[in-house]
């Protein structure tokens, strides 16, 4: 059978998946440091296709969806004020990420053995599960701002300001990781409803993934073993 992955390919999109995470403040403040933020976007796109090129097909599919999703973010990005190439951009990287977590889904459940790619595949999951509702979020905070004229989100501290890309990100984690810290509320009823989605999804996501590691773990001791 065709390797799904290189050895040490998944590690490079778990890094840029990581830094891009972690550099997502620096977009609030406007300064040449902004500039970091697209860059480690293009990243995480160049990553997510070396991950999946050893096979020709997938490689194939993943340079058109990252392509799709190059062009209307930046369409985006030219028309910040525009909410149909935002939602446009917004569901582009939905369907890039979607794609790179089925392929990683795909590799650790059929894994045979437990190994650092199956370990690091498994971790990169959980992290592009947030990043995948992230994009949910605020679709939904657009579509609702411009048909009802209410948000589907708001900031407990300070409800009168308006709930940033920035803020769904960091809600999307504490979601997943069922933290609940109360300081970003779903108000709307499309917005709990992919909320609560997202919180069973953490949690089952941690209880099936622990169950295959340890199954693989028992299975392969036993096979040493006989």
């Amino acid at each position: 059978m065709t390797p799904t992955f290189a050895s040490g390919r998944v590690i490079t999109f778990l890094l840029a998946v990581i830094l891009l995470n972690l550099t997502y403040p620096i977009t609030t403040q406007q300064t040449i440091f902004t500039l970091l933020y697209p860059i480690l976007y293009t990243l995480v796109l160049g990553t997510g296709i070396y991950t999946v090129a050893v096979r020709f097909r997938r490689f194939v599919i993943a340079s058109i969806l990252a392509a799709f999703t190059a062009v209307l973010m930046l369409i985006w990005v030219l028309n910040p004020s525009d909410p149909l190439p935002t939602l446009a951009g917004l569901n582009a990287l939905v369907l890039f990420q979607a794609y790179l977590l089925a392929v990683l889904l795909e590799y650790v459940f059929s894994a045979r053995s437990v190994n650092r790619d199956v370990l690091i595949a498994a971790i990169t999951i959980y992290v592009l599960i947030a990043d995948i509702f992230t994009p949910f979020y605020m679709s939904i905070e657009i579509i609702s701002q411009q048909t009802i004229g209410q948000p589907a989100f708001i900031l407990a501290a300070t409800p009168e300001v308006p709930v940033q890309w920035q803020n769904l990100i960091y809600y999307s984690f504490v979601t997943l990781t069922t933290l609940g810290y109360g300081d970003v509320l779903p108000v709307s009823l499309w917005a709990q409803a992919f909320v609560s989605m997202e919180a069973v999804i953490g949690v089952l996501y941690i209880a099936i993934l622990i169950g295959r590691l340890v199954g693989l773990y028992t299975q392969e001791r036993i096979s040493h073993v006989v």
